[in-house]
This record gives C-alpha cells, sequence and structure tokens, in this order.
C-alpha cells in the first residue's frame, strides 16, 4: 500500500522460484492512474478491476500497457457482508448490462466471486478502512450467480443471456441441488468453559497480558484471567486499551457485558463492573479473534488485550 517496487519484484521472483517461467503472471489494480502507478511491474501484464458501471474505463490500463488485451480480472458479482450489516445484493440487470459493454468493447472479463464461498472455522476476515473495523461472517455468499450452495440464481441466467451474444453456451443449466429440512436439534451436551481450564493447549503467566500472536494463537479464542483475586470497589470501571476484537467480562463468576471493537480500529474500551459492594474475586476476560485484517493499510493486525488492563 505504498509504492513499493522493490516488494512487487520480491514477490514476483518469488512465485517465478516456485512456479517457473512459463506461468503468466499479471497485477491487478483499480481503475486509476493511482492505483497503477504503485501497483504494476514492467515485466507484468497490467490488468483493472471494478464493478458495475455504465462507462467501462480502460483508460488507465492501455496507458501502462499499449498493446495486449483489456482485462477487467475482478468484475464484482456483488460484495461481501460485515457483521450487523444487511446481506449484500447487487442488481442483476445492472450487472448483466455492464458486462454487456464490457464485451462491446472485446475486452475480456473473469468475473469475482462467480459462485459464493465459505470461510471455514474461524478463517473469516475483516476490513479495516478510516476508523472502523469491519469483520466478515463466515459466509461469503457475496451475491454471486451461482449460490453458496452452488445453485444458479436469477443473475446466472441474466449473465447467460448477455454472453449468448458473442459465445456459444452449453444447452443445459444444472438444476439446483436437493436441500432437506432436518427439523429441530436439541443440544444436550455442554462443557463449562471455566470448569475446564486445565484443557487448554497452553497457558502463561505474564505482568502483562500477551497477544495472540505471542501466544502463537493464530485464530479462535483466547482466555484472559487474574493470577489471584483482585479487589474491586462497587461501581468500578474495566479499561481494556487496545481490545482486537471481542471481549466477554466475567468477575466474581457473573458475566458482566461484551466490548467489541466494531466500529473503530484502535483505542480504550470500558465496561462497569457489577458489584455492590467491594469484594475481592477472580476477573476472567475471554477475547475472540473476528477475523484478521486483509486488505488495507492495517493489516498488521495484532489480536488480544494489546496494551493493558
Amino acid at each position: 500500500y505504498t509504492c513499493d517496487k522493490n516488494y512487487l519484484q520480491h514477490l514476483e521472483n518469488t512465485f517465478r522460484q516456485h512456479l517457473g517461467g512459463n506461468v503468466v503472471l499479471f497485477t491487478t489494480d483499480g481503475d486509476g492512474e493511482g492505483y497503477l502507478k504503485c501497483g504494476t511491474l514492467p515485466s507484468l501484464y497490467a490488468t483493472v478491476d471494478f464493478g458495475i458501471t455504465n462507462s467501462p474505463n480502460f483508460d488507465p490500463q492501455r496507458k501502462y500497457e499499449p498493446h495486449g488485451p483489456l482485462v477487467n480480472s475482478e468484475f464484482y458479482t456483488g460484495w461481501l457482508d460485515h457483521w450487523g450489516e444487511p446481506h449484500q445484493r447487487k442488481d442483476g440487470t445492472q450487472f448483466a448490462n455492464s458486462l454487456d459493454k464490457i464485451l462491446q468493447l472485446n475486452a475480456s472479463v473473469s468475473m469475482y466471486m462467480f459462485e459464493g464461498g465459505t470461510n471455514f472455522a474461524f478463517w473469516n476476515g475483516a476490513n479495516a478502512g478510516g476508523s472502523n473495523y469491519s469483520p466478515q461472517p463466515t459466509s461469503y455468499d457475496y451475491d454471486a450467480p451461482l449460490t453458496e450452495a452452488g445453485d444458479p440464481t436469477d443473475k446466472f441466467n441474466l449473465i447467460r443471456n448477455i454472453i449468448k451474444k458473442y459465445e456459444s453456451v452449453p444447452p443445459n443449466i444444472p438444476p439446483a441441488t436437493h436441500k432437506t429440512a432436518y427439523g429441530k436439534i436439541e443440544m444436550k451436551e455442554y462443557a463449562n468453559l471455566f470448569d475446564n481450564q486445565g484443557i487448554f493447549v497452553r497457558t502463561e503467566t505474564n505482568k502483562q497480558p500477551l497477544t495472540f500472536e505471542e501466544m502463537e494463537q493464530n485464530f479462535g479464542f483466547m482466555l484472559y484471567t487474574t493470577k489471584n483475586n483482585i479487589f474491586l470497589f462497587p461501581s468500578s470501571t474495566l479499561v481494556l486499551s487496545e481490545l482486537h476484537d471481542r471481549a466477554s467480562v466475567y468477575w466474581n463468576g457473573q458475566y458482566q457485558g461484551v466490548l467489541m471493537r466494531q466500529g473503530q480500529v484502535s483505542g480504550n474500551l470500558s465496561l462497569s463492573i457489577n458489584t455492590s459492594s467491594s469484594a475481592k474475586s477472580a476477573l476472567l476476560i475471554l477475547v475472540e479473534n473476528m477475523g484478521r485484517v486483509n486488505y488495507g493499510s492495517y493489516i498488521n493486525d495484532q489480536k488480544g488485550i494489546i496494551n493493558g488492563v
């Protein structure tokens, strides 16, 4: 996210080393001069990406590639979701019309995403732009032409009809997969987290809270506890300095509330502890890594309680 041509060259050399010289490598940048200025290399073919538009703009690409195909290498069919926001929807007719305009220019296009996907386990990501941290859910449906289940949508048929104007397409569309309702499932067994701390993979004692990275815990959850009971006055305030990302707070065995980074990239978060009289007890803070930032200037995204309690 800067004009670091040496880093780009390092990436190309690394790929060549592992993939060989016969693999076609190219760069992808937004359709603006500022993106291509810093994101291209003379040794690699430069392409652009953009979403729905009435005026496909390949002029910046043509400036850097006077000859060769016009390529939109990430034509956005929809958009990704974030926790707390409505599911993203992008109009299928508008997308199909944009595709038609691109193909009228004899340009090439790669649709992203063509089929919705799933971030399994804890492998979801997050965005952080400006002052906001926005974690993504497990689903990566993306409002794509094929759903997360692989089923065709109305958008798929609209795209297919546009492509038919330029190329032949298979005569038949595979049907949607069969779905089954499994009914109500009752969860009868459970384990109390705090009663099973002895089975944790790794524990450490330290004067200051350690990050996920320092504990070699890449994803999931980490439990912070005080070694000894601590004394709190009535209406004490707990302050977590640089929480990444979500903390469930317990004191005296009682749930106190949640602190969450969502809505701000960094800063302190505070919570009032509910105690009617001065007392001693253990403080437990269960911290969740809600998703690592995977784009932009905040990708060095440590997890846990970064600067203390």
